[in-house]
């Protein structure tokens, strides 16, 4: 059967990343809900400049984007699935690296 997911993005003033919220079913059934967080993978480069966020373009160097996988409750059994509508979802919007818990969970190629 498949699994239904939802996404809802939330911009976050200041830390300049986005949280997606991810909520997971399966019929009329809640599977199970997840939160990401984006950014860059070195939030060093705020130091670079006085505002690097409020102008990217003026940047040294551009960081690759990293998804911290803050928030996963998902029923047994269903969390391969989960995970993989996840990283589907992250591939897309071009981030290849996810970390859960500052463990690396999966590098995409």
């Amino acid at each position: 059967m498949e699994l239904n997911v939802r996404v809802l993005p939330k911009f976050i003033d200041g830390e300049c990343s986005i949280e997606f919220s991810f909520f997971f079913d399966q019929a009329d059934m809640k599977i199970g809900e997840a939160v990401i967080l984006t950014c860059e993978e070195e939030m060093d480069a705020q130091l670079i400049e006085e505002e690097p966020i409020l102008n990217p373009k003026k940047r040294e160097r551009q960081y690759p984007k990293i998804a911290f996988v803050t928030d996963l409750a998902v029923m047994e059994g269903h969390k391969p699935a989960a995970m993989n509508e996840i990283k589907k979802f992250l591939n897309v919007i071009g981030i290849h690296n996810i970390r859960y818990r500052d463990k690396p969970v999966a590098v995409m190629a």
